[in-house]
């Protein structure tokens, strides 16, 4: 070594030894530059120096040049010992244990997901910069991270690619997807690695928290990338973030949805072919035509129905296929459809609460549509809506006795008018364990959610926080007519009997008129949630201050009340559970101020239990279990508060008449609303029709 290298090499140690480290340093980049020829030497001392002193980070990259100068493999094997092997043993089982963890997750796709040799590993990680070591080739690799700000919506599917930083995933994942999810519905983050990329992650840091979100979806190597993206329902993303990476991702993508969008022309041209010649009435009439049903996982209701409407015609021997979203972050699509009805060519198509014009024309004229409608949503209550059938378009309306719907003009000939149904596979009497016999036995039941009224009113009148007086008048109207129910059971049936009352109110208390906006607002709230929400507290109110205590009242948000939580028991699960609960309650008490033939009813029954429901002008049921029980034989109907209370008491003490009642009320049911006689009636009604 030159002896003039050395002299200065010792005065930076001196410098070093006093205290001296800055300068130190730049003496050592100087040394650098007077004797270039002798680089990896000054970087290597000048390494050892910022290792000593501290600069751990400046070390690395010191001794990293040096061995990229010189490649001795003394300098490589000590930045290991130095780096790697103090983390080695944390970061080995980083990556066992994610291999582990990621055997069961279902949103895991990897070329090789078994190999265990680490050949590439991290050796240092800041909020700047990666750097790893390639032991096969012995060299280090430096990623750097990248600090643009990326601009992340809620409510959207996003895509990163070889993603290293732990706060960046988390950020996707708090500033993207849905704020208020249904059930298990999210938006997916693509998170997609090459190979050597993913087995420098799984070292880095451990996945449980990501897997817990069920949105993070792991794609290893461009091959399972492009497999993924071609399967069934996968939605693709909204945004892109490449992390300074080529467009292959993008172009990918675009390619694969092209191939999609030319698989749904050629999907929709057969499709339209096959049914030219297909003869679906002859199917249809032969009593077993195919069935496709179509339904949603965000909403557990719909689930439910068209579950036991399979289960239903399954027996009469159809075929049937189901079209669902497998999982939270997959979505049903005319893409989808479109396949799924080429592969299964079904006669019939039956949706709740969809017509076939919301699908476009993916849906071929020829094929029998059915909506069976359960809910009062917009484009149902369309005056527009049944211009837009066409002649092989059929619906089941469980609205039966309810008046508007029918002046919206559903076809007469293809309108089926049919009460809503229940499953008496599931709603039947079991035989009770003693514990189930424990928890579930009570004098009175109810099976609802809360109603936190107060709450609700608060919300209710936020629109009006600006204009004092009025959002005055319009509280004390409010908890005036709150009191009115829960004090007598007083409840106005319909909108203009809401109408009619706010009118008078502010006129008598008030002496003055509200705005038109106010009062309807109001009237469609007070008839769509208070009144049912009221009506549910003022009917547990009354038993409770009558001193009834065996009474339990099952679903969310009673126990939060003091006064309903000697009474909570949360929620009843719906099916064999729930089925249990009605069987070993004296008295269930129905609580829908607007349907009395509602599921709830006919579960009950079919359970063996005593059914008593809340009275509802006919004028006012959009869906009257008169029409099929008769009042007193079958079930019983409270009017008001003393009325419940009187019979609550009387059939409580008269146990022969209760069961006698209970059980011609079951047989009817039998007979009349299950899915085996809804679906036997469609069927006849479809064939019959055509």
């Amino acid at each position: 070594m030159n002896e003039l290298l050395i002299q200065y090499l010792n005065g930076m140690l001196e410098m070093e030894e006093q205290g001296h480290i800055e300068e130190a340093l730049v003496l050592a980049e100087k040394i650098s530059e007077i004797f270039f020829e002798n680089r990896d030497i000054v970087l290597f001392e000048k390494g050892k120096l910022e290792f000593r002193n501290g600069y751990e980070k400046d070390a690395l990259i010191s001794f990293m040049e040096a061995y990229k100068i010189s490649e001795k493999d003394e300098i490589f094997e000590l930045i290991l010992e130095a780096y790697y092997l103090p983390n080695k043993q944390k970061m080995e089982e980083f990556f066992l244990n994610n291999k582990k963890m990621l055997i069961n997750y279902p949103y895991y796709r990897n070329t090789d997901v078994d190999e265990e040799i680490l050949e590439i590993f991290p050796i240092w990680q800041d909020d700047q910069m990666l750097i790893c070591v390639d032991g096969n080739n012995k060299r280090f690799i430096i990623e750097n991270r990248d600090k643009e700000k990326k601009m992340i919506l809620k409510s959207q599917a996003l895509l990163v690619v070889n993603e290293f930083w732990i706060d960046n995933i988390l950020g996707y994942i708090k500033y993207s997807g849905i704020e208020e999810p249904f059930l298990d519905e999210e938006y997916p983050i693509y998170l997609v690695y090459d190979e050597y990329s993913w087995k420098l992650l799984i070292q880095l840091f451990d996945l449980k928290e990501l897997l817990k979100t069920k949105r993070i979806v792991f794609l290893v190597g461009l091959q399972r990338f492009i497999e993924y993206f071609n399967e069934d329902m996968v939605m693709f993303p909204d945004n892109i973030i490449r992390n300074g990476h080529e467009r292959k991702c993008e172009l990918l993508l675009n390619d694969i949805k092209n191939k999609k969008i030319e698989g749904l022309y050629k999907n929709r041209e057969e499709n339209i072919n096959y049914y030219k010649k297909a003869n679906i009435d002859k199917n249809i009439k032969s009593g077993k035509p195919k069935i496709l049903f179509i339904t949603t996982r965000f909403s557990t209701a719909l689930q439910y129905s068209i579950r036991d409407c399979i289960k239903a015609i399954k027996k009469l021997g159809c075929k049937i296929e189901l079209l669902i979203e497998p999982d939270g972050i997959h979505r049903n699509s005319d893409i989808d459809i479109a396949k799924f009805i080429n592969r299964f060519k079904p006669d019939i198509v039956f949706i709740i609460d969809h017509f076939r014009f919301e699908f476009g024309n993916i849906i071929p004229e020829e094929v029998i549509w059915v909506t069976w409608i359960q809910d009062i949503l917009p484009h149902i209550m369309d005056k527009e809506t049944p211009s837009k059938l066409t002649s092989r378009d059929f619906v089941i309306n469980c609205f039966t006795t309810w008046k508007e719907i029918k002046e919206i003009g559903y076809p007469f000939s293809r309108t089926m008018l049919e009460l809503l149904v229940a499953d008496n596979t599931i709603y039947k009497t079991y035989e009770l364990t003693d514990k189930e016999r424990k928890e579930y036995e009570a004098d009175i039941c109810m099976v609802c959610h809360a109603s936190d009224v107060d709450s609700y009113i608060i919300r209710m009148l936020q629109p009006f926080e600006k204009d004092k007086l009025l959002k005055e008048m319009m509280e004390q109207l409010l908890y005036d007519y709150c009191q009115l129910i829960i004090s007598e059971g007083f409840i106005l049936y319909n909108k203009e009997e809401i109408h009619e009352f706010i009118k008078i109110y502010i006129k008598r208390f008030y002496n003055a008129v509200l705005p038109n906006g106010a009062i309807s607002y109001l009237v469609n709230e007070v008839y769509s949630y208070l009144n049912l929400r009221i009506y549910r507290q003022a009917i547990a109110d009354w038993l409770i201050e009558a001193g009834y205590r065996n009474l339990k009242l099952w679903g969310n948000g009673w126990e939060k009340n003091p006064k309903y939580k000697p009474y909570a028991m949360g929620v009843a699960q719906n099916g064999e559970v729930l089925s249990k609960i009605l069987q070993s309650t004296k008295i269930v008490l129905g609580n829908n101020y607007f349907i009395s033939g509602a599921m709830r009813a006919w579960e009950s029954m079919l359970s063996g239990a005593f059914y008593m429901g809340n009275y509802i002008p006919q004028e006012a049921d959009l869906a009257d279990i008169r029409e099929i029980l008769k009042e007193g034989e079958n079930f019983i109907m409270f009017y008001n508060k003393k009325d419940l209370l009187d019979k609550v008491d009387y059939y409580l003490s008269h146990e022969n008449e209760r069961k006698q009642i209970a059980e011609k009320g079951r047989q009817v049911v039998l007979k009349t609303r299950t899915f085996d006689v809804l679906m036997k009636k469609l069927l006849v009604f479809l064939s019959r029709s055509l």
